[in-house]
């Protein structure tokens, strides 16, 4: 199983910190001379995926609320098609990380939701106890080749006062089979070198997005 990934309000360790520094780094690059930077990169905010949709009545619980399993299945259903997406490959559920509720949303209200790869790694890097786990919870064995986090946040956003406020984060992740991979490399009809060659890593573009992305890799390769 996972461990649990820190809140980002929490201080960082020195490990973190320095990934942290390292991601930024390198990211910099792709983002002030994009000509230059290898091309197996890419800014995670370029992953993002987001759905629109007011809340209805037939989806409140007893005490009026929108449901949470509701809430939970939209936000799982945007984060496959964003992994989908990405990986160009119907990909493999692993699990559910974290999940937060941060306040109710309402029957009527404007629910915003946006997916982003958080972290992708390929299965060399996963820590021992993930890489077995995850290769049972995929089906694969040993055909398990990379593994993507992505990561959810359903807003309440309200034009009338141009506001909008977190209500739910959700963490999934996601296998690749390097099967499914072969069978994609083999047709034909498929020019992408990223699909032939394996995906490409995401990079933050600020401090946040970095921090986080820190936490879901350490998370994902440490054997701690």
């Amino acid at each position: 199983r996972e461990k649990s990934i820190k809140p980002m309000h929490q201080e960082m360790s020195d490990e973190e910190a320095q990934l942290v520094a390292d991601l930024l780094k390198e990211s910099k690059v792709l983002m002030e001379m994009p000509a230059l930077a290898p091309g197996d990169v890419m800014l995670a905010r370029a992953t993002r995926q987001e759905n629109l949709f007011m809340t209805q009545p037939q989806q409140r619980n007893m005490n009026g609320r929108v449901f949470g399993g509701f809430l939970m299945r939209r936000a799982f259903e945007l984060a496959y098609a964003t992994a989908f997406s990405f990986c160009g490959m119907p990909p493999r559920f692993l699990e559910v990380g974290e999940v937060t509720f941060k306040q109710p949303v309402s029957v009527g209200e404007l629910l915003s939701l946006r997916a982003e790869i958080r972290a992708c790694v390929d299965r060399s890097e996963l820590s021992e106890s993930l890489a077995t786990a995850y290769s049972r919870a995929a089906g694969c064995g040993p055909g398990l080749s990379a593994v993507m986090q992505v990561d959810v946040s359903a807003l309440v956003t309200d034009p009338p006062t141009r506001t909008a406020a977190l209500s739910n984060t959700f963490v999934f992740r996601f296998g690749v089979d390097a099967h499914d991979a072969d069978a994609d490399a083999d047709d034909s009809s498929s020019s992408s070198p990223v699909m032939r060659a394996g995906l490409k890593r995401v990079l933050p573009a600020k401090e946040s997005e970095a921090v986080a992305q820190a936490r879901a890799l350490l998370s994902l390769t440490d054997e701690r």
